[in-house]
């Protein structure tokens, strides 16, 4: 339950101590990149399910399949997080956390994304149309190092590649590298409620 914790959309404070002993995937040897998140980016639209279409690789999703995130409102203000999935056993996997705007007046793109037993991990939405795609980043620096994470979502199980390459131009925009996206799959035989 903990790869999928952080692997599926979000915990990436924890990816941070963790995968320092993992180099064959995303540190790489110099500053994150700059970036902006949706500068008018707003919540309850954003709520809902979304599908991961692509994801860059990740010590704690490899080979994971079906992944599915649904976002609803608590009472607190809170977004509850909940993330499904299906292992390479063909087994669901699903963690529930919550996510919080950390500064909603100057940056309100940036969310911060907590699962048990985790820190809060950053969730930057780059942009989001809120009805086909979001284009989702987080980068921590790590001294001389850096560490990414990043993700391709839609609204639909398959999306049309039209939409995904509105959401990859995204991160193009701020110079980061797409050709590290992998493909995920959804099979007729996904399961997201489990």
């Amino acid at each position: 339950m903990g790869k999928l914790a952080l692997g599926l959309l979000l915990a990436l404070g924890f990816a941070a101590t963790s995968a320092l002993s993992l180099p064959k995937y995303r540190i790489s040897p110099r500053a994150c990149p700059s970036f902006t998140t949706k500068p008018d980016f707003e919540v309850v639209p954003y709520l809902g399910e979304w599908f991961e279409q692509k994801t860059f690789p990740s010590p704690f999703q490899d080979h994971f399949s079906c992944v599915r995130a649904r976002y609803s409102p608590l009472d607190d203000g809170t977004v509850e997080v909940y993330n499904v999935a299906t292992n390479l056993d063909g087994e669901p996997e699903v963690i529930l956390g919550y996510a919080y705007q950390a500064n909603p007046e100057a940056e309100p793109g940036m969310l911060s994304v907590v699962f048990p037993g985790t820190p809060g991990g950053m969730y930057a939405v780059l942009d989001t149309d809120y009805v086909n795609y979001a284009a989702v980043y987080s980068c921590q620096d790590l001294g001389p190092l850096y560490l990414e994470f990043a993700w391709v979502l839609a609204r639909e199980v398959n999306a049309t590649q039209e939409v995904v390459d509105e959401a990859l131009s995204k991160f193009e925009q701020f110079q980061i590298d797409i050709s590290k996206f992998y493909d995920t799959q959804h099979p007729a035989s996904c399961v997201y409620d489990p």
